[in-house]
C-alpha cells in the first residue's frame, strides 16, 4: 500500500512534479540549491577546491578554480534533478534524452564467451548513460548503494524497468558480478574516487588511491575493462562516450598488474575530466 512506503510514494510525486516543471524553472531551482549547498558546506567546499585546482592546473584559491567548484555544485543538483526525470520516462522516451558513441566497442565483445567492465568517472548522470544501455538491449549491470527504507525499492524497479541489473553493494556483489560477466554482460563501476583499501595512482600530477575492483576483476575473470563517461548535451540531455578496452602487457604481478591497469584508468579519466572540469563530482578528499 502507497500509506506504507512514504519514500516510495514521494519519489513518484517528485518524479511526475519534475516531468511537470518547465525545465527553465526546474533547472534555475536546481542551480541556485546548488549555489546555497557550495557556501553551506566548508569542508566538501575545501576538499572540491583541492581537486578542481589539480585538475585545472590552478592554486586552490584562484578565481577560476572556484568557478568551476560552485559550478560543479549547481550541476550535481542538476543531476538529481534529472535523477527524479528518469523516473517519469518511459524506455523509448529515454532514447530522445541521450546520445551514444562508440557501441561497436560494447557489440564486440558480444562475439566472445565473456562481457566486459565499464569503468566511469562520477561524471554528469550515470543514471541516464547505464539506462539508456538497458533500454538499447545491452546486459549491463550497475553495482549500486541502498537508498533508505521503500526509496530504494523505488529506484531500483525503474531501473530494472531501464533493463538494468540492479546489484547492492555489499558482501555479495563480487559474485554477482562474475556471474554477470561470464553471461557476457556488462558491469559498470565508478572508481575515481577514495573507497576504502586501493592502489596508488598518478592523477593529475598528484598521487591519489583509487579503488582497485576495475582491474582486479579483470585480471581474475578475463573479462575486457573499458572505460566510459557520460557529459551534458543541454538540460535534461546527455551524451555518453564509450573507448576501446584498455591493452597492456601484463607481467604476472597481480599487484603490479593492477596498479598498471587503474593507471591507464585514470589517464582516461583525466581526459573526459579536462574537457568538462564543472561536470565532475569530487566533493571529498582524493590527493595525499
Amino acid at each position: 500500500m502507497a500509506s506504507m512506503k512514504p519514500l516510495k510514494t514521494a519519489f513518484e510525486l517528485l518524479a511526475g512534479a519534475t516531468r511537470a516543471t518547465p525545465p527553465k524553472l526546474r533547472y534555475g531551482f536546481a542551480r541556485a540549491a546548488g549555489s546555497t549547498w557550495y557556501f553551506a558546506s566548508p569542508q566538501q567546499r575545501r576538499s572540491a577546491h583541492s581537486n578542481y585546482a589539480a585538475a585545472l592546473r590552478l592554486p586552490p584559491r584562484s578565481r577560476e578554480v572556484r568557478r568551476v567548484a560552485r559550478r560543479a555544485f549547481q550541476n550535481y543538483v542538476c543531476m538529481l534533478a534529472d535523477f527524479a526525470l528518469i523516473a517519469s520516462l518511459k524506455p523509448e522516451e529515454l532514447q530522445s534524452h541521450v546520445s551514444v558513441q562508440g557501441l561497436q566497442h560494447l557489440d564486440a565483445l558480444r562475439t566472445g564467451d565473456l562481457g566486459g567492465i565499464l569503468a566511469v568517472p562520477h561524471m554528469a548522470s550515470w543514471d541516464m548513460g547505464a539506462s539508456v544501455a538497458g533500454v538499447l538491449g545491452y546486459n549491463l549491470a550497475a553495482v549500486v548503494d541502498r537508498f533508505p527504507g521503500s526509496l530504494n525499492e523505488a529506484v531500483i524497479e525503474k531501473r530494472r524497468g531501464f533493463g538494468l541489473t540492479v546489484i547492492p553493494l555489499g558482501a555479495m556483489a563480487a559474485r554477482q558480478i562474475a556471474v554477470v560477466l561470464r553471461g557476457g554482460g556488462l558491469v559498470a563501476l565508478a572508481c575515481d574516487l577514495p573507497q576504502g583499501p586501493g592502489v596508488e595512482v598518478n592523477f593529475f600530477t598528484r598521487r591519489a588511491t583509487v579503488p582497485t575492483g576495475p582491474a582486479s576483476l579483470a585480471l581474475r575473470t578475463g573479462a575486457a575493462l573499458l572505460t566510459a563517461y557520460t557529459r551534458w548535451n543541454s538540460p535534461g540531455h546527455y551524451h555518453v562516450h564509450v573507448d576501446p578496452p584498455i591493452s597492456l602487457p601484463l607481467t604476472g604481478d597481480a599487484r603490479r598488474d593492477i596498479a598498471a591497469l587503474m593507471q591507464a584508468v585514470v589517464d582516461r579519466f583525466e581526459l573526459y575530466i579536462s574537457a568538462r572540469p564543472s561536470e565532475w563530482f569530487a566533493f571529498r578528499p582524493l590527493f595525499r
